[in-house]
């Protein structure tokens, strides 16, 4: 009991520890700082050196989109955080100051909005546990009720108003599904 109790808080440990780790590189480059600025605010520029694919307008609003795998579906390329970083070098070039220290400031955003996105799919795991049990548990109550007496649901299939029943029944299962679907998907 022992052996197992300290193998549990050893694995809660390790696994506090990996959700504290990144990676923070720092690369001082010999470089005037127009050949920085087209290197960061244009898309050519981006694909030189950062990434495969880029959508880049250096305008108030415009996009900053960097595409780390252009081929994943939506929201899995890697733009998502890109916004803040877009209007932190926008506001850098207008006002001036510590670019490096705007960019360390917004590299720990873009961790924080990480660190809580990984705890709200946590936080939500039971409301996804939640919506699967209330999909599945008709079709195995019918499939269990089936194995004692299949007689009981026969009935539904050669009544049409059986079948407006069945019909009925699927709507609101995926009607419930859509919104549970709604409540536990958070922006973040």
């Amino acid at each position: 009991m022992r052996i197992a109790l300290a193998l549990c808080v050893f694995a809660f440990g390790a696994l506090v520890h990996a959700q504290e780790r990144y990676v923070d590189k720092e690369v001082r480059v010999k470089a005037p700082v127009d050949a920085v600025w087209q290197a960061w605010t244009t898309s050519e520029g981006i694909k030189s050196f950062f990434a495969p694919d880029a959508r880049v307008e250096a305008r108030v609003d415009g996009p900053f989109e960097v595409y780390i795998n252009p081929l994943a579906p939506p929201g899995q390329r890697g733009a998502d955080d890109m916004r803040f970083l877009a209007t932190a070098v926008l506001l850098q070039k207008e006002t001036g100051g510590n670019l490096a220290l705007i960019l360390d400031k917004t590299a720990a955003l873009a961790r924080e909005r990480a660190r809580l996105y990984g705890q709200l799919r946590i936080y939500t795991a039971q409301g996804r546990i939640t919506g699967w049990i209330l999909c599945m548990a008709p079709f195995i109550m019918f499939a269990l009720m089936s194995f004692v007496n299949w007689k009981y649901e026969r009935i539904l299939f050669t009544n049409p108003i059986g079948l407006k029943i069945i019909y009925v029944g699927l709507g609101m299962m995926l009607l419930g599904i859509l919104i549970i679907r709604k409540i536990i998907d958070i922006k973040v």
